[in-house]
């Protein structure tokens, strides 16, 4: 049987032999500049956007967005303090958002996405890990630290199960297992996400001022202006920006799709850091406890008054919490 590991990309940019045993006669291609970004193709139809910073001989460190947001999300603050390190940060715009592809099968409707009755060609979770695999593979990275927000964390749980060749150290950051007893979503975010279909710039910019207050903490104001030029900027960049409506509802159905990954998050061998915000209202703050305790050895440390996003005066405590996971351990004498 052929399990999400056993898939290797193909196309121009696929990689000659690899971790995953790949081959191809292409030439391997160059690696992304350092604070440049460049699209990885890893077959016919699939290609996802890259941006890297940082040293191009440090420890790669591969940062994995959430529903509907772009590469452009994490706070500079954040990664500066990665690439200070001495890390090469990898940060990826998951397919159907920013730069990387849009998949061809419909959206679920809000219907289908209630009942579990998705369409045909709907992708799951597990394809989503399996493009982050095949871009690690053709950008010779045989292995990172990953980091993961929200259906990004979900993104990195599933790379962590199924390749776990491709993971020293996991981080999953406001995310959950997809248990129906934890980390549900707030009615209240339910409806903000049963969004209509193609909307013009200016619509779009205002949905994402008040989603991002929806978001925010108690304990962090929203920072309009910063808000703004995220907004802005993540319109700008997207291949398709009119209909991103469509494109969310279809992560929403990988979600709905991968159903209940309990038992697959039990597989994960990566030593794991969890953390979640304990004001979180698009993941329930329990999806952080039920996500430690079915790693096997995960620690979980609540983040106090954050919410669903990380604002930047979170970013030095979240960059402490998360170099201290990865830092490497010096084996004990004797």
């Amino acid at each position: 049987m052929t399990t999400p590991g056993d898939r290797a990309p193909s196309g121009r940019d696929a990689a000659a032999p690899g971790a995953d045993g790949a081959r191809d006669e292409t030439p391997a291609p160059s690696r992304p500049r350092t604070g440049g970004e460049r699209i990885v193709h890893l077959d016919r139809e699939r290609f996802l956007c890259v941006r890297q910073d940082g040293p191009e001989d440090g420890p790669p460190f591969v940062l994995l967005t959430g529903l509907g947001f772009d590469l452009t999300t994490w706070p500079e603050t954040f990664v500066q303090a990665l690439t200070g390190s001495g890390h090469r940060v990898l940060r990826l715009d998951n397919r159907d958002v920013g730069r990387s592809f849009r998949a061809s099968s419909p959206p679920p409707t809000a219907r289908q996405l209630l009942r579990g009755a998705l369409p045909a060609g709907q992708y799951t979770v597990e394809d989503m890990a399996q493009d982050v695999a095949d871009t690690l593979q053709v950008l010779g990275v045989e292995r990172a630290d990953v980091l993961g927000f929200s259906l990004g964390g979900m993104i990195a749980q599933a790379l962590a199960a199924h390749h776990p060749r491709r993971v020293r150290r996991l981080v999953s950051l406001c995310s959950t297992t997809g248990a129906p007893s934890a980390g549900t979503v707030a009615a209240s975010t339910a409806a903000m996400l049963a969004l209509p279909g193609a909307r013009p710039r200016r619509l779009y910019v205002r949905s994402r001022l008040v989603m991002a207050r929806h978001l925010a903490g108690t304990g962090f104001p929203v920072d309009r202006a910063h808000e703004r030029r995220l907004a802005e900027e993540h319109w700008r960049r997207s291949l398709d920006p009119a209909n991103e409506a469509a494109a969310m509802r279809r992560q929403i159905g990988a979600i709905r799709a991968s159903g209940d990954r309990t038992a697959t998050l039990r597989e994960i061998t990566a030593p794991t850091l969890v953390l979640h915000g304990d004001r979180d209202r698009i993941v329930r703050p329990d999806g952080g406890p039920a996500t430690a305790a079915a790693i096997p050895g995960a620690r979980f440390v609540a983040l106090p008054g954050m919410g669903h996003q990380v604002p930047p005066r979170v970013a030095p405590r979240l960059s402490d919490l998360v170099l201290e996971h990865v830092r490497p351990r010096e084996a004990p004498d004797g």
